[in-house]
């Protein structure tokens, strides 16, 4: 009869001994963590479904920020649009009080209060900006041919010539200037466009023209800032200029959904030229009325639908906190541990521990009992 030196229960007793130590170490790692899925060796499938929710989550926070940036461009220009209805009711008021001023001192007195208020509907309206971004001095579509009217030029002396600077308050827009001269072809002349918001010159140019000569700036981005300084010599002279604009400026957007759709946002032109308000008829009271209530109804409108914008923005943006929300909430079905659970399972863990390591002890001291026979 052969002797078995193997102890079998000394291997099961290092199988359990493992098996508890890698139970307790997941738990470990879930408590730790606070996920169940935590890489992909875990449970590859719930890991890759959960990457894609989370994914899908980013998308609506990303859309959710975009949101909230409309959302304060909106309020710039509502806030805006509002403070110009209630200047132009002022207007109004005054210019109704005009038509009935009845001597030339009050008459001029109304129109010096109408024009300072038209200036500051100007103002309220150039500085709505939010992120760079204005709702309320943007025109909607291509405007036609703007006249410069150049003031007379002022001689400076026979080197320098004469200087023509004037500020034509031209729309936020890109077009193309136009400027006729007339002189002998060995004449010189120079225009400077100059935006002193960015404090450079946006084109000079510096030649020698025919008798009648036209020159071009394409795609010269101007506003409200841009100024016209023309230099001419003696022989040489102004002409004609114009500035015709070639686009409308873009749309302002905000993302609606993480695919990439987009939602536009309206503007409105409430600048004194836009309300028809740059240039009045002083010597007609009705018409003078009339241009004003024209104006006021403009106001109106852009800030009702600036307020319409402004709701519905307020529902996308809950709609978009509303998915983040929900797939969030997905995502944690899916990869988060129950920290209950995973507590009573490593406490049952370490017992499951402890008792194998009982056992292990045992099945070492039976080959001690063997050698005793031997003593």
């Amino acid at each position: 009869m052969g002797l078995d030196l193997g102890n079998a229960a000394q291997l099961q007793a290092v199988q359990s001994l493992t098996a508890a130590q890698a139970q307790l170490d997941l738990g470990q790692r879930r408590v730790a963590s606070g996920l169940k899925v935590a890489s992909a060796k875990d449970d590859g499938a719930s890991w890759q479904i959960a990457q894609s929710l989370r994914a899908q989550a980013a998308g609506w926070s990303a859309v959710g920020d975009s949101i909230a940036r409309g959302q304060s461009i909106l309020d710039v220009a509502a806030n805006a649009a509002e403070r110009i209805c209630d200047l132009l009711n002022e207007v109004k008021a005054k210019a109704i009080a005009l038509t009935g001023a009845g001597d030339a001192a009050s008459e001029a007195a109304l129109q010096n209060d109408i024009q300072a208020v038209i200036a500051e509907i100007d103002t309220a309206a150039r500085s709505a900006a939010f992120g760079g971004v204005n709702l309320v001095d943007r025109p909607s579509a291509i405007g036609g041919l703007v006249a410069l009217q150049a003031p007379a030029p002022v001689y400076q002396s026979p080197s320098l010539g004469s200087f023509q600077t004037w500020n034509p308050n031209l729309p936020d827009e890109v077009g193309t200037f136009d400027f006729t001269f007339a002189g002998a072809p060995n004449e010189a002349y120079s225009v400077n466009v100059i935006n002193l918001d960015q404090g450079t010159d946006q084109f000079q140019g510096n030649v020698n023209p025919p008798p009648v000569s036209a020159l071009s700036f394409p795609q010269t981005p101007v506003d409200s800032s841009t100024w016209l300084l023309v230099q001419t010599f003696p022989g040489t002279s102004l002409t004609g200029a114009s500035f015709t604009p070639t686009a409308p400026p873009p749309p302002v957007s905000v993302l609606s959904d993480p695919s990439g759709g987009k939602q536009a946002l309206d503007s409105y032109d409430l600048t004194a030229a836009g309300l028809g308000l740059g240039s009045l008829s002083w010597g007609n009271p009705a018409s003078l009325v009339a241009s004003v209530e024209t104006a006021r109804q403009a106001a109106l409108a852009a800030a009702q639908g600036l307020g319409s914008q402004q709701r519905l923005l307020s529902d996308d943006a809950a709609q978009a906190n509303q998915h983040v929300d929900v797939l969030g909430v997905a995502v944690g079905h899916m990869v988060d541990a129950d920290l209950g659970k995973e507590s009573a399972l490593l406490q049952a863990s370490q017992v499951k521990r402890q008792l194998a390591s009982q056992a292990l002890s045992i099945a070492n001291a039976a080959p001690k009992a063997l050698l005793s026979l031997f003593r």
